[in-house]
């Protein structure tokens, strides 16, 4: 019973050439379809009229997804040898073999029926018939599942939550449909809405675009999902989602551009608000921003990087030299110097003097004085 669904794929692929539901299906049907069919597909569309006929004594199976009576064909005379010791059907193969069978007649594909195998042999293995999955059970799966595993729950969800969205495939799910609209454990791998508020503000506050803010909602979303998922405690702050492990997304299910582009969008906003902004520097970089220059062009967080505690009227051409002879100086952490940091500094500086020449800073108070001794 456990391939019943497989196996009435021949049937199921006739009922809809003739526009015909489970319940659409007579004797008389199935006679004139056997006669229809070729010799080479005969076989498999007996194999699947037997196997909707064994679903008559399963108990639990839906009437609206049987026909209002067995298909009436005959299986051939088997010789006695034959029939010894054929193996038993457990009650839950049965029943899971009745819902991909059902799954099936609704029209879900064989990848998704694929998928249910998955969350079937854990289920089994746990004495559970598709009535008794609920939500919690594939959560908790997920959370206990290997890396190499988690991408494959995550699809059987995928197709649970479809499956729980049809009526006629209620009587299957109970357990799963009485959650549905429950804030249940799966409530934890969205982002509370004041983390979303949070993010879509330093979107602004950063200056992205539409593109780039969506970006990073979904790296954010993607990350704490990971991160629930590792048993681990759900953020309650923006600032606990930035400091999630960045490794969760080296996760099966994510493509190595997605992982790539997940990681640089929260590196770069959890560098973004580890500076230490004052009011002074916060006002001059929306400045800058304002002025239309692309976040990744804005000149003033590699500057704030290195100004530590000092506001921006503190910075001179002094401390620029000061700053870039540490960096390339050797030190514990690189023993020949960070010259490439130091070339990088020197650029945004001259951006900011390219800024202040087109007059972006005519008029304002907290601009430093001239970091550099000559125009770039």
């Amino acid at each position: 019973m456990k391939n019943a669904a497989i196996r009435s794929i021949a049937v199921s692929n006739w009922a809809r050439l003739d526009g015909l539901m489970p319940s659409d299906l007579t004797p008389q049907w199935f006679t004139e379809t056997e006669s229809r069919v070729t010799k080479s597909e005969r076989s498999s569309f007996r194999s699947g009229a037997f196997a909707i006929d064994e679903l008559f004594d399963v108990p639990g199976v839906p009437a609206t997804m049987l026909p209002t009576e067995p298909s009436g064909l005959q299986r051939l005379r088997r010789r006695k040898s034959d029939t010894k010791d054929l193996p038993s059907v457990s009650p839950l193969s049965a029943a899971w073999g009745a819902f991909k069978n059902a799954l099936l007649c609704e029209g879900f594909s064989g990848a998704e029926i694929g998928s249910i195998s998955v969350l079937e042999n854990l289920a089994v293995y746990n004495k559970k018939a598709p009535d008794q999955i609920d939500r919690t059970f594939i959560t908790s799966r997920l959370a206990r599942a290997k890396k190499s595993r988690k991408a494959a729950i995550r699809e059987a969800r995928t197709v649970m939550e479809k499956a729980a969205a049809l009526p006629q495939l209620s009587d299957y799910l109970t357990s799963y449909c009485d959650t549905c609209l429950e804030s249940d454990a799966l409530g934890a791998f969205h982002l509370p809405q004041t983390i979303l508020t949070e993010l879509r503000e330093l979107a602004d506050r950063i200056g992205y675009t539409d593109s780039t803010r969506r970006a990073l909602i979904v790296a954010c979303r993607t990350l704490h999902r990971l991160h629930v998922e590792d048993e681990r405690k759900p953020a309650e702050t923006l600032e606990q989602v930035l400091d999630c492990d960045l490794e969760l997304l080296s996760d099966a299910s994510l493509s190595k551009n997605q992982q790539a582009r997940y990681r640089q969008s929260v590196r770069a906003a959890k560098a973004f608000v580890s500076l230490s902004w004052t009011s002074a520097w916060t006002s001059l970089y929306a400045i800058v921003r304002d002025a239309g220059t692309p976040s990744s062009d804005n000149p003033i967080p590699a500057i704030l990087k290195y100004a530590t505690d000092l506001e921006p009227t503190d910075l001179t051409a002094e401390w620029l030299h000061n700053v870039e002879r540490s960096l390339r100086r050797p030190s514990d952490n690189s023993p020949y110097g960070r010259a490439d940091l130091a070339k990088t500094l020197l650029a945004n500086v001259e951006r900011f003097e390219v800024l202040r020449q087109q007059g972006v800073f005519r008029n304002v108070a907290i601009v430093p004085a001239v970091l550099l001794s000559t125009a770039p």
